[in-house]
């Protein structure tokens, strides 16, 4: 979970409309697991930035590497593309 000292620089970074979360290493966990993951975060971070995606950096190098649509599309990267597209 987040430390004091995380949720206080982003606090001073004073801008929650343009800071993304990225929560990676979900695929790591069971699925139930990862869901209470992102709720704890979301109540944690929340209302300092303005979305938390979940995001497998194993899958996406996999995705990359292997030509493969399906891992990439599982990754979470398509999600955190068009996010990071709609605000920058």
């Amino acid at each position: 979970m987040g430390r004091r000292a995380d949720r206080e620089a982003l606090q001073r970074l004073g801008r929650p409309d343009r800071i993304i979360g990225v929560l990676n290493r979900l695929d790591r966990l069971e699925p139930d697991e990862g869901r209470r993951a992102m709720e704890r975060v979301r109540e944690y971070f929340g209302s300092l930035v303005k979305e938390i995606v979940p995001l497998s950096a194993r899958l996406l190098y996999q995705g990359r590497v292997e030509g493969n649509r399906e891992k990439l599309i599982k990754s979470g990267w398509p999600a955190l593309g068009k996010i990071l597209g709609e605000i920058f």
